[in-house]
């Protein structure tokens, strides 16, 4: 029951402020990406479908790593075994090329 009163309390806060109090906490601001992660992960594959890959070589090999990473990243993660390795690479390499996730 708190799990789901601080996953709505998060969600409220994210919808009227753009970001929650997790950030002011210290938190990091790799628990935003961490929430975007599946929606990343979404985009990508949906990009991959859709654009010419010829004149986006760069795109493509940018959106095919970004889902390599996160599913190798959800590999190791099973069973809450956290590979750090894993998630800092993947974390850094979207930071790195955030600009590229929107259309």
């Amino acid at each position: 029951m708190r799990e789901l009163y601080f996953t709505i309390k998060y969600a409220l806060q994210r919808a009227i402020r753009g970001y929650d109090e997790r950030i002011e906490k210290g938190w990091g601001a790799d628990i935003l990406i961490c929430d975007a992660i599946p929606g990343i992960k979404k985009f990508c594959e949906n990009e991959l479908k859709t654009i010419p890959k010829k004149g986006n070589e760069e795109r493509v090999a940018i959106f095919k790593e970004t889902i390599k990473l996160i599913n190798n990243y959800n590999k190791r993660n099973k069973n809450w075994k956290i590979e750090i390795d894993s998630y800092d690479e993947m974390i850094d390499y979207i930071g790195s090329h955030i600009r590229w996730y929107w259309d």
